[in-house]
């Protein structure tokens, strides 16, 4: 829920300024430090003593990754990696709830809730340590293969962090006021709805994963069901532990194996088994088990920030507390009666701005050989601007805004799952496209293009995933439990090249058939409603692609070749050798190479990952639109990369993908441009593609109707969310009639006026008129791309040296308030905060730790101790001519009042009882262990910089940040404190939910 700032990374420009040019500093590539090189992973020697349950009796070791299988059963696996101060243990236990019966996935979950509670919280008994006070951030997953406990802290107190994993895993407390706390929770999340694609995406995967529940798997959940639980999935042999970052193999493994000695032992019993807080539980006290559907194909990044929201699941067992959206229509089984498979069809409507389309197909699941096959398929289909779909759906009919396919894999099962976001009215259009569309890659075999295309995206996203020690971690660990072998993970890349395009069409054939299909619609409720049930639409599909309906059997044909969309050529790739060697160099500080006459340029070289994040920034954007003009800088960045007047956007979406490159349109109230990520072995000539269309864009008609689109899809998505939609609302009460209070991505009525003259007349005014601030960071060789493709790639005949900024009026406190049909209530809470150049910054940073995350103020009172808010998180924007400081609250309709109340006597309660020092240490360490972990994000650090050095701070600034927060005092805080955190001068923005959603009879088949 949290709008992270270090998300978007808001990057201030100067009101008036002057961009000089300053002289570039030469390179020098000699005595560079190296890093730690890893530990040999032998067992332990003597005189270090380890439980005879946990030696160790198989041991192997691929590159820096190490893996030991111990005595009892628990694997271990440690990836040593120093290019980042950080570590991260994930503790992984399999458990495949998609072959439980009955289904125990409520069970599981409210067993990690209760786990990870421990550890946020601290225990009474001191000699256990306060996760908190070693700066540790702590979170927990359930997927449908188990559960995964994470901890991300310094190397510094490793020991610490797995001590206090242990601790909770093997002592976890499970008293009755904890289940009944966090099972109400549990439950008010389950019918909470923020981002409706999240929610249609959770609802194909319940039915696929999980089958259509009925009212006898929603039942009362016990302690001794939990206990029961937890005795037969929490075994050492089903226990893998990953640790990946700056830790030393042996010493890791030592303080593993001395942690887990007794665990699972003979004679051993569960505490909450003989504890008087484990007497069975009457009736009155039970707790309702929830069927929310899990599924993470990849972990999310190592964000510092408290858990989403989570949509439902809707059963019948839950009429007293549906969701805003009912089924409209639904097939009664998934079988006919003559036992065949079927297509599951379930249409629902909402109080949503635009439809959302989920079609799923089952396929094998993560152990399967063609798992690879599956992914390659899923990435043609849809994964970046060149996919099929993108090119069919919306290139060509312009049917759909957004597509994007995802391939999830749980035990042996498996789903490729794509997403539509559609306009009113186009939704027959879409889903008839892609019909035809998934028929055609049945019968044909891609042709090497698409198929360049696909590893090469895939590569780039396994390279962004494994560069960050958190999924490195998670990565590991799932690929031992679902695939086998942590292997899996290693040779990700490998597997993926070695796919065919025979592989693909077989997947293909196999998977896209009628009877495997299961379509979910999520429609707004004030259009028409669907008339269909599983026949019907079974029988409009056949009408759409005669050839769905039966299954593929003859040869299939060589696809068509698009003679305008050559094969890229790809750089070299280093040696294995080479890679170990460069990675073994550690990251050097930040560097200027600004050019005498070319754009300000600065160089972070990083070589743990064969990737490049290159940032070129522009001043005005947002700063500068008003109502008629909103979302129009937006619209011209997406048109840009639509080509030049001599490559068509097909053509520059089709080598962008293929050189494994992503370009982030970057468009915050400050500022605007471009953040490319893209492998380093390409990213000259990815550079030079984005260069050549920033300064020569073609801005063709038919590209900008389309670019349209995927903006009003981009608008409408935001509205939908309510998290946006708060924090949107906020701003207007806080900035109304500045251009802040406009919305993120415009106003859709401007977008869709917006003509091809208006948008080149803005890029001749905006863009060529002054020279972008390059921040390159990764994988590059000094100088090397400012040379080649920045020095001399913007030329300018003449450029405007400053940029005048109207400063927003003072506002008098105001609420902006709409009401939905959800039941969820988020409410963004804000206050008049500093500006960019404030010296109070510093202190709000560190309120910020003090606040936010597990163990944070505002969770503690708000979530743990009143139970009026499921989620709470603390932020601040310092914008160039204001600033906002805000707690943005989920809660249930009902608790809206005593949320903010409690909000705001917290934040005030900071200015009266400001932290002693044992606190404000715990802040700092939290603090910067966040900091490490966000700036992991290649993307996150090139925009950090650009933030610093437009404020005309130095960019090293950004990685001080321990230094700043040390200076801080208890005084400084509650000066800051009494300063901003007033109640009287609060604003908010709210978006209420129906305390009661109207209930909608659904038609059943």
């Amino acid at each position: 829920m949290q709008r992270s700032k270090l998300s978007f990374f808001v990057l201030i420009i100067l009101a008036i300024t002057t961009i000089s040019p300053i002289a570039a500093i030469a390179q020098s590539g000699r005595g560079r430090p190296r890093v730690q090189p890893p530990t040999a992973p032998t067992i332990p020697p003597q005189p270090v003593t380890v439980p005879a349950a946990t030696t160790v009796i198989k041991q192997e070791q691929a590159g820096t990754t190490s893996r030991f299988v111990l005595k009892n059963g628990i694997t271990v696996i440690i990836s040593e990696q120093y290019a980042a101060p950080i570590a991260a243990s994930v503790a992984y236990f399999k458990a495949d709830l998609t072959n439980e019966s009955p289904p125990l996935d409520g069970i599981a979950r409210l067993l990690e809730r209760m786990i990870v509670r421990k550890a946020a919280n601290r225990s009474a008994d001191r000699t256990v340590v306060d996760a908190r006070a070693i700066g540790a951030l702590i979170g927990s997953d359930t997927t449908p293969e188990g559960a995964a406990y994470w901890i991300i802290v310094g190397p510094e107190k490793m020991k610490d962090a797995l001590a206090v994993q242990a601790d909770m895993l093997q002592n976890p407390q499970l008293d009755d006021e904890a289940m009944r706390r966090e099972s109400s929770l549990l439950l008010e999340e389950e019918k909470a709805i923020d981002n409706p694609a999240d929610y249609s995406m959770a609802r194909l995967l319940d039915v696929a994963f999980a089958g259509e529940r009925n009212a006898d798997s929603m039942r009362p959940i016990t302690r001794e069901q939990i206990i029961a639980y937890y005795r037969a999935h929490y075994r050492p042999e089903n226990l893998i532990i990953a640790v990946a970052g700056a830790v030393s193999t042996f010493n890791a493994l030592v303080q593993i194996q001395q942690l887990y000695g007794k665990f699972g032992a003979e004679g051993t019993e569960h505490p909450a088994a003989n504890s008087a807080a484990s007497k069975p539980t009457s009736a009155s006290s039970h707790v309702v088990q929830s069927t929310k559907p899990t599924a993470t194909h990849q972990p999310d990044k190592a964000q510092a920030q408290p858990a989403k929201p989570t949509a439902p699941t809707q059963t019948s067992a839950q009429q007293s507390a549906k969701p805003e959206a009912t089924i409209a229509e639904k097939s009664p089984a998934d079988k006919q009666e003559s036992g065949q498979p079927r297509l599951r069809y379930i249409a629902e409507r909402g109080d949503i701005n635009q439809s959302i389309v989920t079609v799923g197909f089952q396929t094998a699941g993560a152990q399967a050989k063609e798992r690879a096959a599956i992914e390659v398929l899923a990435a043609m289909l849809g994964e970046g601007r060149a996919s099929r779909l993108n090119r069919s759906i919306i290139d060509a009919q312009m049917a759909a805004g957004r597509i994007q396919s995802s391939y999830v894999a749980a035990g042996e099962k498996g789903l490729l799952a794509i997403q539509m976001w559609i306009a009113s009215g186009s939704i027959d259009k879409a889903e008839s496209w892609l019909f035809k569309e998934l028929d055609n890659i049945r019968s044909e075999l891609p042709n090497e293009a698409e198929m360049a295309r696909a590893k090469s995206l895939l590569e780039k996203r396994f390279v962004d995933l494994n560069g960050e020690y958190l999924s490195r971690a998670f990565g590991l660990a799932r690929a031992e439990a679902s695939a086998g072998s942590y292997r899996a993970w290693l040779d990700y890349r490998n597997q993926i090249r070695a796919i065919t395009a025979e592989d693909v069409q077989r997947a293909a054939a196999k998977y896209f058939t009628l009877a495997n299909t299961i379509v979910h619609e999520y429609l707004p409720a004030s259009g028409e409603p669907r008339t269909f049930n599983a026949e019907s639409y079974a029988a409009t599909v056949q009408a759409w692609a005669g050839g769905f309906a039966a299954a593929f059997s003859g040869k299939p044909r060589a696809a068509e070749a698009d003679p305008s969309i050559a094969l890229a050529a790809q750089g070299t790739d280093v040696s294995p050798e080479q890679r170990a060697i460069i990675e073994s160099v550690q990251p050097l500080p930040v560097k200027d190479f600004s050019t005498l006459n070319g754009p300000r340029a600065f160089v972070r070289e990083d070589h743990s990952q064969p990737k490049i994040t290159v940032a070129l920034l522009f001043q005005g954007g947002r700063v500068i639109e008003d109502e008629a003009t909103s979302g129009v800088t937006e619209l011209m960045l997406r048109s840009v990369l639509y080509g030049t007047p001599r490559r068509t956007g097909a053509q520059m979406a089709h080598e962008l993908d293929q050189l494994g490159a992503e370009v982030e349109i970057v468009t915050e109230p400050d500022f605007f441009g471009f953040a490319l990520s893209v492998l380093s072995r390409n990213a000259d000539r990815a550079l030079k593609l984005l260069r050549d269309a920033i300064e020569e864009p073609a801005f063709r008609d038919d590209d900008i109707a389309r670019a349209r689109i995927a903006q009003a899809a981009a608008i409408r998505d935001a509205r939908d969310s309510m998290t946006a939609r708060s924090h949107e609302l906020l701003f207007q009460a806080m900035f109304a009639g500045f251009a802040y209070s406009l919305p993120p991505h415009g106003r859709e009525e401007a977008v869709m006026k917006a003509t091809s003259q208006q948008l080149h007349d803005l890029h001749e005014r905006a863009i060529k008129r002054q020279l972008p601030l390059a921040i390159i960071v990764g994988d590059t060789n000094g100088s090397a791309l400012v040379s080649s493709q920045l020095a001399e790639g913007f030329r300018r005949r003449e450029l405007d040296r400053s940029l005048q900024v109207k400063v927003p009026p003072k506002a008098a406190p105001a609420e902006k308030g709409e009401q939905r049909r959800r039941e969820l209530t988020v409410a963004t809470i804000g206050f008049a905060g500093p500006k960019s150049d404030s010296n109070d910054l510093p202190a709000i940073e560190l309120i910020e730790a003090l606040m936010n995350d597990r163990g944070g103020r505002l969770l503690a009172e708000l979530r743990e101790k009143q139970a009026v808010a499921l989620d709470v998180a603390l932020t601040n924007e310092a914008l160039f001519t204001a600033g906002a400081i805000y707690a943005q609250i989920a809660t249930t309709p009902q608790n809206e009042q005593r949320a903010r109340a409690a909000l705001l006597a917290e934040m005030e309660r900071l200015a009266a009882s400001a932290p002693g020092a044992e606190e404000l240490a715990s802040a700092r360490a939290v603090a910067s262990t966040s900091n490490v972990a966000r700036l992991q994000s290649q993307t996150a650090r090139a925009l950090k910089y650009a933030q610093a050095i437009v404020y005309q701070r130095q960019a090293a600034d950004v990685d001080a940040l321990d230094e700043r927060l040390s200076k801080v005092t208890t005084e400084d805080i509650k000066r800051v404190a009494s300063a901003y955190f007033k109640s009287s001068a609060a604003f908010a923005g709210v978006v209420r939910g129906s305390a009661q959603t109207p209930p909608t009879s659904p038609k059943q088949n």
